[in-house]
């Protein structure tokens, strides 16, 4: 069970080489870094987005501060898939307005089982995007 805790934050951490433009450098430019007070902060958005572009999502809406991927399952781990959902609540760049929450299959019998992630397997997602929320914060600066 350890290996598959494992697996599933290589496959959070190892999703860098991919590109997602970030920031709209002209908003960066003029200091117009808009934030509408009914969405999302912009770069727990785009973290989050960056974080989970490995799995297909399925579902996002920044407005309502929603993302859901589809299962992504592993070739090396055949039987096992996992469900990620990102919960953004706030357009403040804090820590309390995100959650996670993650669900993983297992294959027996030729049925999928159903679980829950464990609260610190969502919580070690959760901190990967502050990181890169906090990364794309500074860098709008730097620019």
């Amino acid at each position: 069970m350890k290996t598959l805790y494992l697996a599933l934050i290589s496959l959070v951490f190892l999703n860098a080489c991919s590109h997602i433009p970030f920031v709209d450098s002209k908003a960066v430019e003029t200091g117009e870094q808009s934030q509408k007070d009914n969405e999302a902060n912009i770069y727990l958005w785009q973290a989050s987005l960056y974080k989970l572009n490995f799995m297909k999502i399925i579902q996002q809406d920044r407005r309502k501060g929603i993302i859901i991927t589809d299962w992504y399952q592993s070739c090396s781990q055949a039987k096992e898939r996992y469900k990620l959902e990102v919960y953004i609540s706030s357009p403040q760049l804090r820590s309390d307005v995100i959650s996670v929450k993650g669900y993983k299959a297992y294959l027996a019998d030729g049925q999928w089982n159903e679980e829950e992630l464990s609260p610190k397997m969502a919580q070690i997602v959760e901190l990967s995007i502050l990181q890169k929320a906090k990364q794309l914060y500074q860098k709008s600066f730097n620019q």
